[in-house]
């Protein structure tokens, strides 16, 4: 039997991390991915196959990840795969923080009474794939200055 996980680019494989029943082994392929090949399994027994991996991109959303798990009566032929078990695992990468950055600018500096100035509030994440969520922005009128529609 062959199982056979090819990682998303958003993950690393941990080195020396493949398991077999809990105990380490080494991994069949050098590019990142996890190959695995098991000799037998006994009557109603199971192997696990386990193994760590890193997010390694700031991400936000859901990670997915597919194994395929082959029959060796029934190998995998790249045009045609023979009933392979595709079981897919989603992650969710919970929200890296971002980082704000706030400016304010005005549309002129020197006003006369009754002179309309605009003012004009920029909010920015400056952190690269990183949320930032449900943030205020509360910005106080001057005494001498009137919002107007």
């Amino acid at each position: 039997m062959l199982i056979f996980d090819e990682l998303s680019e958003s993950l690393e494989l941990i080195t020396n991390s493949v398991q077999l029943d809990g105990k380490t082994i080494l991994n069949e392929v050098a590019d990142g991915n996890v190959q695995v090949t098991i000799a037998n399994i006994k009557g109603v027994g199971e192997k696990k196959v386990s193994f760590r991996a890193k997010v390694t991109k700031e991400t936000n959303g859901t990670i997915k990840n597919m194994v395929v798990v082959t029959d060796p009566e029934e190998p995998i032929n790249p045009e045609e795969p023979i009933n392979p078990e595709e079981p897919e695992v989603p992650i969710d990468v919970i929200g890296v923080p971002g980082e704000l950055e706030a400016t304010k600018e005005v549309s002129q500096e020197q006003v006369k009474p009754s002179e309309t100035v605009t003012y004009t509030i920029t909010a920015k994440n400056i952190k690269e794939n990183a949320l930032l969520a449900q943030f205020k922005v509360l910005d106080e009128i001057p005494e001498g200055l009137e919002l107007v529609a």
